[in-house]
């Protein structure tokens, strides 16, 4: 018999031995019919806790909807809270095993008020704060999901997924702040903290072009030789357009602001955003509903004026200040 057909034989049946194990060790593990979380658990939590060494999440269901409690108790992106629970409730389990605390070490499975190798823990709470289930989200598997420990059970589980285990509590918040399309808004005030008028931006009613207009003249400008840079007002236009959060800095003080714009529409709602002395660092601002016409059914955050909210630099950039920015010198 040819030794190269002898060879190649041999290989074959190796594999088909090491697949019959691994399909055996699979079909063995299925059999076990392991139930980490049960649909009881499930409608009996109340309370998410979601901690590593570096933050932590707080999610409870009150008697209406789920809020962030670490961020004010505002409300909770329902859809994430979903997910994640979808995602606990599916872990589908590889292998699960007894370690050793070296074991639990090189995993990265140790509780999180420790500071080195530890992971993410994650616990389901009923409304008497008892805990439900626990467990410890760890490292990556090389081929995907990844490594859990069961406190309780004192096991750790190889699972196939991976579960979403973000532990700052603003990625959980609700992130809707208000949505206005600019083609709604007609005015826009600009004025300084001691209430001096900088600017007014308005839409023509007869050619529904947007205009502005300054109280003064600017000082080294003139401004019969430049145009107005339209895009730049669109921006200012489109501000209250999808306008999200990012984070909630604290509750809203007083006058604690450096410009104010007050929106107008054109049903006679007025919203007003206090914008906050950044200095190129943060973007916090705070918004008040002045008044809200009948007519208008736009979107906006319950009881907005509350709080201070973070928002992005980019959202941020489109509320604009310097009347300079407006000014666009004319080509020759």
């Amino acid at each position: 018999m040819d030794k190269k057909f002898i060879y190649l034989l041999i290989i074959f049946v190796i594999v088909a031995i090491a697949a019959t194990i691994k399909l055996r060790s699979e079909s063995e593990i299925k059999k076990e019919n392991i139930e980490l979380i049960s649909y009881k658990m499930l409608s009996e939590t109340a309370k998410l806790e979601i901690r590593s060494k570096k933050a932590e999440s707080l999610l409870v269901h009150n008697d209406k909807e789920w809020v962030v409690q670490n961020r004010f108790s505002q409300p909770a992106d329902f859809s994430k809270i979903k997910n994640f629970i979808k995602n606990l409730k599916s872990m589908d389990i590889i292998d699960h095993f007894k370690p050793d605390n070296g074991v639990l070490k090189r995993q990265d499975l140790l509780p999180p008020e420790g500071k080195e190798n530890s992971g993410v823990s994650i616990k389901l709470l009923d409304k008497n704060n008892k805990t439900i289930f626990s467990m410890i989200a760890g490292k990556r598997r090389k081929k995907g999901g990844e490594f859990i420990y069961l406190p309780d059970k004192k096991e750790i589980f190889s699972i196939k997924s991976y579960i979403y285990t973000d532990t700052e509590a603003k990625e959980w918040l609700k992130s809707n702040l208000i949505d206005i399309k600019k083609d709604k808004i007609t005015k826009i005030s600009l004025v300084d903290n001691k209430g001096k008028n900088i600017l007014t931006l308005a839409k023509n009613k007869e050619t529904l072009k947007r205009e502005i207009i300054f109280p003064e003249k600017i000082k080294g400008t003139d401004l019969k030789n430049i145009n107005f840079d339209n895009n730049k007002i669109d921006k200012f236009f489109s501000a209250l357009q999808g306008l999200e959060l990012r984070d909630i800095k604290n509750k809203n003080k007083q006058n604690e602001y450096k410009f104010k714009a007050v929106f107008e529409t054109e049903n006679g709602s007025k919203i007003a955003v206090n914008l906050m002395n950044n200095k190129g660092k943060d973007n916090y601002i705070a918004l008040k509903v002045i008044k809200k016409a009948n007519k208008d059914k736009f979107p906006v955050r319950a009881k907005p004026e509350q709080f201070i909210y973070e928002i992005s630099k980019w959202d941020f950039e489109n509320f604009i200040t310097d009347p300079k920015d407006f000014l666009k010198k004319t080509t020759e």
